[in-house]
């Protein structure tokens, strides 16, 4: 039970961790709590999830939900700076904007859930604990990709309401210093490759 507890409490610190850095590289609050809104949304699913499957919540499993954390947001993140981005304000946009990533995200997602395929076919007791930890973090991701392209855009309306243009995405001094140095570096690269 304690280790449980700790993994709980690591899942509330990684969901923490995740805002405030999406805070300080939006520099804007919405994105955020959109992004964080769908974390427990995915979790739930996966719960729903394991509980047809009949695979216990155990550290294994529980394991592979703290570990797609960080992973449950990619897609949430991409379509969000998306409509954001090109200033998505009605339904009509905002469906376009959103299908727009859909082949980015779905094939995202999927080149993921492929790297854990072979983990189904261990054989022996290895085989079974890892499996119950490849199919939750394969669930949570494929949970996260539907609820990125339908919950994420129906918050995103909603935080925006009726607002007739939202102000743009400003890119912090960090950002901007870092795409400096990396444009260097690429022009630096095409010259001499």
């Amino acid at each position: 039970k304690t280790s449980i507890f700790n993994l709980i409490i690591s899942i509330s610190l990684g969901i923490f961790a995740a805002f405030i850095v999406l805070v300080i590289f939006f520099r804007r609050t919405f994105i955020p709590v959109i992004t964080i809104f769908t974390i427990p949304v995915s979790i739930a699913s996966v719960f729903l999830f394991m509980f047809f499957t009949k695979i216990s919540i155990n550290i294994i499993s529980l394991s592979g939900i703290a570990i797609g954390i960080g992973m449950i947001v990619d897609n949430s993140i991409v379509v969000l700076e998306n409509l954001a981005k090109n200033n998505a304000i009605t339904p009509e946009e905002i469906s376009h904007r959103t299908l727009e990533m859909g082949s980015s995200t779905f094939g995202s997602t999927v080149t993921t859930l492929l790297v854990f395929l072979p983990i189904l076919f261990i054989p022996g007791i290895t085989g079974a604990l890892f499996s119950q930890l490849a199919l939750t973090i394969s669930f949570l991701l494929g949970s996260s990709f539907l609820i990125s392209m339908t919950l994420t855009p129906a918050l995103y309306r909603l935080f925006i309401g009726n607002k007739k243009k939202i102000s743009s995405l400003k890119e912090s001094g960090f950002i901007l210093g870092m795409q400096k140095i990396y444009k260097k570096y690429l022009f630096f690269g095409f010259r001499k490759p």
